[in-house]
């Protein structure tokens, strides 16, 4: 025999268990953690494919930069025009001087050096004296103190050469 307090208690849980239907329940929770699992699998692959984008962008982006930006020894647009300026003022001053020099040669060219100095007579009598194998020899203090003569005799099969200091 049981007691009828008891008894009401289960019946109660009997009657809860046959109406409720957890079988139906369980299907929708089920396909609920299906679609959350499948729509983060799908929002990773967006996460990764967007990644893998912006460090396709980024590596861009550095490059255009590089490109873009002046090194830093590089001479600003003012300075560069500044430098432009002086370096054609210097070749136009080259240029006018190597004018003259060149006009200046040609003039020498045409001037002949033996007819604007005139031997005078130490200069010939020096210039007879190579001539004839007589060499004076400087001393230290810039004199001629010393003659060096060389006697050349040429015969049918030898020369004879002879130098003797005087």
């Amino acid at each position: 025999m049981s007691h009828p307090t008891l008894n009401e208690p289960r019946e109660l849980i009997d009657s809860l268990v046959a109406t409720y239907q957890p079988g139906a329940d369980l299907a929708v929770v089920n396909g609920i953690v299906d679609r959350l699992r499948t729509t983060e699998q799908i929002r990773a692959r967006q996460r990764s494919d967007m990644h893998k984008e912006l460090k396709a962008l980024s590596r861009q982006l550095e490059i255009a930069k590089g490109g873009a930006q002046r090194p830093k020894d590089a001479l600003s647009e003012q300075e560069h025009a500044d430098l432009m300026v002086r370096l054609d003022r210097e070749n136009t001053l080259l240029e006018s001087q190597l004018r003259q020099l060149k006009e200046e040669l040609v003039g020498i060219d045409e001037h002949a050096v033996d007819t604007e100095v005139t031997p005078d007579s130490t200069a010939l009598v020096l210039k007879i004296y190579r001539a004839l194998g007589v060499e004076p020899i400087l001393d230290a203090s810039g004199n001629f103190s010393r003659v060096k003569i060389r006697i050349l005799c040429q015969m049918a099969t030898m020369s004879i050469a002879a130098v003797r200091n005087v």
